[in-house]
C-alpha cells in the first residue's frame, strides 16, 4: 500500500482529475478547461474522460504510445535503461557514456570533469537514498530530499554540460528520482513551471521538478492499471513511473 506523499500546499495544488484548478492555482495556466474561461495552452485539459494528463494536456491512450516507444526505440531501451551502475554513491566514465544512447551528445572531455565534480560530491550522493522517489520530494519542505537532489544537480553542471545533460546522468543513479529535462520536456512544461516558480518563490530553472512531481502522484493509480493489464511492452515494464511519464511527456511535446 503507497503512502500519500505531501504536496505543494492546498492554495498550490493540482486538483483530482476531472476537477477545474481554482482561478489562481500555479497550473491554471495550463490546466483549467475553456468552459471555466481560462486560456488554453495545448489541448483541452482536464475532463471526466481523461486517461493520463501530463502538463495539463491528456494523452487518450498512453499504453499504445509507450509501446510505440518500445518498438522504434528499443536501442535506447536497451542501452540507457538496460544500463546499471556498480555504486550508486559513485559516478564513474561508464556512467556518463551510456547518456549517449539517449542523445546527450556529451564529449570525452566533459565526461572528465562531471566525474571530477562528481567526486566532490559524494556526500550529496549519499544523502540521497537509492529508492528516492521524486513524490516524496516536497519542495516546501526547506533542506529534504528536494533541496539536497537540487543542490547535487546544479554542483554536476558546468561549460556545456546543462539540465539536459545533467539530468540523464543523474536519472541513472536515482531512476524514480531525476526526470530528464530535453528542451522538448522543459518546453512542454515551460508555463507550468515559471507559476510554480512565481508561487514557490524560486527561480523558474529549479522548478520544473515540482511541476513534473505533481503529474507523478497525480498519474500513479493509472500506471499502476496500465502496468497490472498485461499488455506493456516488457522492455517497459521495468521503467519507474517517473521514466514512463517521461516518455509520454517526450512523445506528448514532440
Amino acid at each position: 500500500t503507497r503512502t500519500q506523499p505531501a504536496r505543494l500546499s492546498t492554495k498550490n495544488r493540482i486538483p483530482t482529475l476531472g476537477s477545474p484548478p481554482p482561478r489562481d492555482h500555479w497550473y491554471a495556466a495550463c490546466a483549467l478547461p475553456a468552459k471555466h474561461g481560462s486560456r488554453s495552452v495545448g489541448p483541452t485539459c482536464f475532463d471526466e474522460h481523461m486517461t493520463i494528463a501530463i502538463a495539463g494536456q491528456r494523452i487518450a491512450d498512453p499504453l499504445a504510445v509507450l509501446n510505440n516507444y518500445a518498438r522504434n526505440n528499443a536501442s535506447a531501451l536497451r542501452k540507457f535503461d538496460g544500463a546499471r551502475s556498480a555504486d550508486p554513491y559513485v559516478l564513474v566514465e561508464a556512467d556518463v557514456r551510456v547518456t549517449r544512447a539517449v542523445h546527450s551528445r556529451i564529449s570525452n572531455a566533459q565526461i572528465n570533469e562531471v566525474v571530477d565534480r562528481s567526486s566532490k560530491l559524494e556526500h550529496l550522493w549519499r544523502a540521497i537514498p537509492v529508492n528516492a522517489d521524486l513524490a516524496d520530494a516536497d519542495p516546501e519542505v526547506r533542506g529534504g530530499l528536494y533541496d539536497v537532489a537540487d543542490e547535487l544537480f546544479r554542483g554536476l553542471r558546468g561549460d556545456g554540460v546543462g539540465d539536459s545533460k545533467v539530468s540523464k546522468i543523474v536519472h541513472l543513479k536515482r531512476r524514480s528520482l531525476f526526470p530528464i529535462l530535453d528542451s522538448r520536456v522543459k518546453k512542454l512544461y515551460d508555463e507550468p513551471a515559471k507559476a510554480a516558480a512565481k508561487a514557490l518563490g524560486s527561480p523558474h530553472s529549479h522548478r520544473y521538478w515540482a511541476t513534473i512531481r505533481e503529474d507523478v502522484i497525480r498519474n500513479r493509480e493509472e500506471l499502476d492499471s496500465i502496468r497490472s493489464g498485461g499488455s506493456m511492452a516488457k522492455e517497459l515494464s521495468s521503467l519507474s513511473d517517473l521514466r514512463l511519464l517521461d516518455i509520454l511527456s517526450w512523445k506528448l511535446a514532440g
